[in-house]
């Protein structure tokens, strides 16, 4: 059964965990408003650990395992992030209507307004 309470996108960025004193780099394979998923990437985590994610420069958010498995582990962030976080770090494809901002903001423009024309 399917417990997810944010729809989530598939990613293909690399973030960066913050546990014991160590900054790792992992493959993001998927996001949503409340969590991820990561590739482990040497990270020794079990479900119950805390540890800090930077999805983006700057970003960071705390989280705890929820899981861990086949070399993954999925994580529950301890506050909702931005939905404009997530369109970043999701496949620009994938972008759907409930995740864009509802009085324009952060939203993605139309093509004619995307390049200037000199």
């Amino acid at each position: 059964m399917d417990e997810r309470r944010a729809e989530r996108l598939s990613s293909d960025t690399q973030v960066f965990t913050f546990a014991r004193g160590n900054r790792l780099a992992h493959e993001c394979r998927n996001i949503s408003r409340l969590g991820c998923m990561i590739a482990m990437d040497g990270l020794d985590a079990a479900t119950g650990d805390d540890l800090e994610v930077e999805l983006v420069d700057g970003v960071v958010v705390p989280a705890r395992v929820i899981w861990a498995r086949q070399g993954y582990l999925g994580l529950s962030f301890k506050r909702e992030i931005n939905p404009a976080t997530v369109r970043h770090l999701a496949e620009a494809d994938q972008v759907p209507a409930s995740l864009q901002s509802k009085k324009g903001v952060g939203r993605l423009l139309p093509e004619r307004f995307a390049t200037r024309a000199a």
